[in-house]
């Protein structure tokens, strides 16, 4: 989630105390917000970069969360569906046995 034009200080902080297990590894983006997490996704990987976490370019931006989910049952929708199945392509490629 997207708080202050930002990542959550949470997310840092794990990012942080786990920092050497994540170097090599794929990362993707997941996000939402009042700009569907895109200020907070590019801040964040920024910091994954810096942790040595490998960018295959895998994002989702969640749209409009705030009305969709008001009953607090998210359902994606058909774009959000075919954007998970090729972020999860995209990771697979960088597969670390």
């Amino acid at each position: 989630p997207e708080y202050n034009h930002g990542y959550s200080p949470a997310l840092k902080n794990a990012l942080d105390y786990v920092g050497k297990e994540w170097q090599g590894k794929p990362a993707a983006f997941i996000g939402y917000g009042s700009t569907n997490g895109s200020r907070s996704i590019s801040q964040i990987r920024q910091v994954a970069s810096s942790l040595g976490l490998v960018d295959p370019n895998a994002v989702i931006e969640i749209r409009d969360i705030f009305k969709r989910n008001k009953d607090d049952n998210f359902e994606a929708n058909e774009f959000e569906v075919k954007g998970l199945a090729a972020l999860v392509v995209k990771l697979q490629k960088y597969h670390i046995a």
